[in-house]
């Protein structure tokens, strides 16, 4: 992995369960793909994406920003090694 680039990593419940995963797909193709946008843009830039794409909800809980008209969208990360 190259420096400054990240790895994205959904949670998976300890049946194997990926709520972010399950999420997405049921959304409409369009936000779908915004989100997986700035998902990529999240590998590149870590959690250090600036506001109001990303901020800090406590410690070191953070949340990407998604605005797709009128709907807003939130998905919580942590920062570990090059990993959210």
């Amino acid at each position: 992995m190259a420096e400054g680039s990240y790895e994205v990593v959904f949670y998976r419940s300890p049946r194997g369960e990926c709520f972010t995963e399950a999420f997405l797909n049921e959304l409409p193709a369009k936000v779908r793909g915004k989100i997986l946008r700035w998902l990529e843009a999240l590998e590149t830039h870590g959690p250090q994406l600036p506001r109001p794409y990303a901020d800090i909800v406590r410690g070191k809980i953070r949340e990407l920003r998604i605005v797709f008209s009128s709907s807003h969208y939130r998905l919580l990360m942590r920062e570990w090694e090059n990993r959210v």
